[in-house]
């Protein structure tokens, strides 16, 4: 889910890539302050570190009521000066009818449900669910976001649309630096 957060803010600022490189790390993966309560909790959640753009995910979450339409999936993306702000809103984006989307054999969401260990379609059963050790990589055109700032916050939520706004079922916030790094042309010297 974190690898969709990053292709949504991508297909919302086409043509970032560019003659540089850029290197990007994760420091902060959890449940959202306050998200105690929620229909889908994380009894664990953590990322280690591969080299280069490489995560290792491991979590266990459990799911205390069964999950149906209508769900939409809502993100929230903003863009900070330093590691520790100030920060500016940068993109918000909702995917309606969740649901649907998951029923759409290889859409994003379908494919990350999957990857996660969740069934891709609804309803999503009660129940505890467990991923070890999933290798995920951070995609070369989400490190071009280097090109609009170095730190990011990013939260992800589901939940059930309502009149007086949102039921919120889960709740995750990533924090994550993309650097620029320009590759250096060797010169030969002559006889070598």
């Amino acid at each position: 889910m974190v690898a969709l957060f990053l292709v949504l803010v991508l297909s919302h600022a086409p043509g970032l890539l560019a003659e540089e490189e850029y290197y990007g790390s994760i420091s902060r993966l959890e449940q959202c302050s306050g998200a105690d309560n929620l229909t889908v909790k994380f009894n664990t959640l953590y990322m280690n570190y591969n080299g280069d753009t490489r995560y290792t995910l491991t979590f266990n979450l459990t799911c205390s009521k069964p999950l149906d339409k209508p769900m939409d999936m809502m993100f929230e993306v903003r863009k900070c000066a330093t590691e520790h702000g100030p920060c500016e809103d940068f993109l918000n984006h909702t995917i309606e009818n969740l649901c649907t989307e998951l029923e759409t054999e290889g859409s994003i969401p379908a494919t990350l449900f999957v990857m996660a260990g969740l069934p891709a379609k609804c309803p999503i059963p009660k129940g505890d669910y467990v991923t070890e050790k999933t290798e995920i990589k951070i995609h070369p055109e989400l490190l071009a976001m280097g090109r609009f700032g170095n730190y990011w916050q990013f939260k992800l939520q589901l939940a059930h649309p309502t009149p007086s706004g949102p039921d919120i079922l889960l709740c995750l916030y990533v924090e994550g630096r993309v650097a620029t790094v320009k590759a250096k042309k060797l010169k030969r010297r002559k006889g070598r």
